[in-house]
């Protein structure tokens, strides 16, 4: 009786232990089928809708997995391209849709020969009635662990609004250069040490110069001795009253060692990081100058002439009026 009670005790134990055994079993079977729901969720929820387009090849650098992205960007099927060699479907599939199909070949096949490294560079499809312009920035790396190890994992990102606002920004800095360059004015970007940054080509026009023998060197190099005052006290209110244009008047020299009456019109850019400086629109008003001169002195000497002094007396004021001209 008491071998047959042992017996039963055994035979409960090893049914309890079966029973915890199969707990255990029973937990990691539900542990596995959760981490199996997290990566079909990963999978499935993220990286399938993420607007990066990605290839993961395997070592023999067939498809493992694309994404919906890289659908849209290449014209793929996802069923039809799974396990398919990737140079392959290169040649057959992917490089006739590139401006540069060779070049994207070359590059791309040589990440494959040396899969060692990370590949970067930037790719043009072009548009036909079943697609439209795009571009995409290729980037890569060897994959180092895993199921996939040996393998890589490719990326597509669409930068395709970058690089249209890149070249209306390019257009748009082509036709600025273009009208300053056509302009009749000089237009110079002065930085806050007075130093000419810019000098546009009609200064050749107005005084001799070529923009790049003026370039790099201070501003005030050819104002005429007795102006000096006038532009540095205009620099300091142009410093002190930012948001105010400045009108400047002074005399400048001339390759040819003659002088030239200019007026500017200077606005502080100095906290516009694009210009960092002041920027100076000014005409050559010589001939307006000695106009106006001219007219004072005809005024001065008809004045004289109409009054009560006498001839003896007047012809030294003629000549002092006209020495003005000649002066000028």
């Amino acid at each position: 009786m008491k071998e047959k009670d042992k017996t039963k005790t055994q035979l409960i134990k090893e049914i309890q232990t079966l029973q915890k055994r199969e707990k255990s079993v029973l937990n990691d079977t539900t542990k596995q089928k959760q981490v199996g729901g997290k990566y079909q969720s990963f999978s499935k929820d993220i990286l399938n809708v993420s607007a990066v387009g990605m290839f993961i090849l395997d070592s023999n650098f067939k498809i493992a997995w694309i994404n919906h992205s890289t659908e849209k960007y290449f014209g793929l099927q996802r069923e039809k391209v799974i396990g398919k060699d990737k140079r392959e479907l290169i040649k057959k599939n992917i490089q006739h849709i590139f401006e540069d199909p060779n070049e994207f070949i070359q590059k791309v096949f040589a990440t494959y020969d040396n899969n060692t490294y990370v590949e970067n560079f930037e790719c043009h499809i072009i548009p036909n009635e079943k697609r439209k312009e795009r571009w995409l920035e290729h980037w890569s790396q060897p994959i180092k662990s895993g199921l996939y190890k040996g393998g890589r994992i490719e990326h597509y990102y669409d930068i395709t609004e970058r690089k249209q606002v890149e070249e209306a920004l390019r257009e748009s800095e082509e036709r600025f250069r273009a009208l300053i360059e056509s302009s009749l004015d000089i237009i110079q970007v002065i930085d806050s040490e007075g130093v000419l940054r810019y000098v546009s080509p009609s200064i050749q026009r107005i005084l001799g110069y070529r923009p790049e023998e003026l370039v790099g060197k201070p501003s005030i190099d050819i104002v005429h001795p007795d102006d000096l005052p006038i532009v540095a006290d205009g620099f300091k209110k142009i410093l002190q009253r930012p948001d105010e244009p400045l009108i400047t008047v002074c005399r400048c020299k001339h390759k040819n060692g003659t002088w030239r009456v200019l007026e500017g019109t200077s606005v502080n850019y100095l906290n516009n990081p694009a210009i960092h400086g002041f920027v100076s629109n000014t005409h050559d008003i010589t001939e307006q100058k000695q106009s106006e001169q001219l007219d004072n002195v005809l005024y001065n000497i008809s004045k004289a002439a109409n009054s009560s002094i006498s001839l003896k007396q007047l012809y030294p004021l003629i000549h002092q009026e006209l020495g003005k001209i000649i002066d000028a």
